[in-house]
């Protein structure tokens, strides 16, 4: 834990304050002590921190690049590639230009062969998208029981299948988790 004291404005919870040789010792800002001091922890080694150090706020929190594509075809190349797993993707929720731009990127690094695609793109109706995340957990448990593979199951948005399936209950005048669980039966999807 790192307390910091700020002559003019205190940075916002969550920022990252930057201090040390080259900036390169990293803080949080994790709670606000009063309307000069912040409590931060630190995400680098503190090795060269020392009392008077100047702390400069980088006016953000933590910021991590991640291309999503770029990850799951990693994730399959990385997991397939090396092993003789099944890979199933399951895009629900997604626009038709990302599920067309992620098919042709997967078939450029020949990872497309290895896998399995199934969406449910979000103009189709709530019981497509719903249905689509059923199914590939049917293919899921086809290739680790029957086929006995290791599976590699990556599902996008679970968010949106989530809201696909509050759709369908409230069109059902039913509570979200009542319409799930009568349609998965804890083995295969019905």
């Amino acid at each position: 834990m790192i307390d910091v004291r700020f002559e003019n404005q205190i940075p916002s919870l969550f920022h990252i304050l930057k201090t040390g040789e080259e900036g390169k010792i990293i803080i949080e800002v994790i709670t606000h002590l009063d309307s000069k001091t912040i409590r931060g922890i630190a995400l680098t080694s503190t090795k060269s921190l020392a009392l008077g150090s100047r702390i400069i706020d980088t006016g953000h929190p933590i910021m991590v690049p991640v291309g999503k594509t770029v990850l799951i075809m990693e994730m399959i190349h990385n997991i397939v590639g090396h092993h003789e797993w099944a890979s199933i993707f399951c895009g629900i929720g997604e626009r038709c230009r990302e599920g067309e731009e992620l098919y042709r990127e997967m078939k450029t690094t020949g990872v497309l062969n290895n896998t399995v695609m199934v969406f449910g793109y979000m103009n189709e109706p709530p019981g497509a998208r719903f249905q689509v995340g059923h199914t590939v957990l049917t293919m899921a448990e086809y290739f680790r029981d029957d086929a006995r593979q290791d599976v590699l199951l990556l599902i996008d948005n679970i968010f949106r299948f989530i809201q696909a399936g509050m759709k369908i209950s409230g069109l059902m005048g039913q509570l979200p988790l009542s319409s799930w669980i009568s349609t998965y039966d804890g083995n295969r999807a019905l």
